[in-house]
């Protein structure tokens, strides 16, 4: 995802920048990690919408999926999921997350952001 953010030109921030523009100029910060992961630790005042939503282990189409992911990261067994899948439903959970026409910036973990700006 780091590599799709970064052609299309958007521009990276620290967290200190990220968490100075919230409190003084309105914008709002969107974790769009999975919600797991939002729960485990996010940014001070972010809202979450998942681009990639955790894969259910236990439905058998994704056994495979889920073998394979817990022995190439076995850090993930236990922790709320094992693979990832795309977020159809991603710009629903943005427009629920965030007011329309807001100042936004994205980020894909704690420690980056990515700035845009929702239409208006």
């Amino acid at each position: 995802m780091q590599t799709e953010l970064a052609k299309s030109g958007l521009e990276q921030i620290a967290p200190s920048r990220a968490r100075a523009m919230a409190t003084s100029n309105g914008w709002t910060l969107l974790d769009v990690r999975p919600r797991s992961d939002y729960r485990e630790r996010h940014c001070w005042g972010a809202a979450n919408a998942q681009y990639y939503r955790a894969m259910d282990a236990r439905a058998p189409e994704n056994w495979g999926k889920a073998a394979l992911s817990a022995m190439m990261f076995p850090e993930r067994v236990g922790k709320g999921y094992l693979n990832v899948t795309e977020n159809e439903n991603f710009m629903e959970e943005v427009l629920e997350a965030v007011e329309w026409g807001c100042l936004l910036y994205t980020s894909p973990s704690p420690r980056d952001a990515t700035l845009s700006r929702m239409p208006s």
